[in-house]
């Protein structure tokens, strides 16, 4: 469930506004990962969470915390 900040994100896309999820719930929606108690992320994972963090300025909790990615 995503929360009701999270959806006002903007971006754009070949300079058009559009709405989009905020950093922030992008970073929570990977780190919840339903129904998976012992989540690992792979590189894809692991990269997505870098150019979030030196985009956005977004510290993560393990696994995505500094060490680990």
């Amino acid at each position: 469930m995503f929360s009701a900040p999270g959806l006002l994100g903007t971006g754009f896309i070949d300079g058009r506004k559009i709405r989009c999820l905020t950093p922030e719930e992008q970073a929570m929606r990977a780190i919840d990962q339903p129904g998976e108690t012992a989540y690992e992320p792979d590189e894809t994972d692991r990269r997505d969470m870098r150019l979030l963090r030196d985009r956005f300025g977004i510290t993560f909790p393990y696994p995505f915390d500094d060490y680990q990615i």
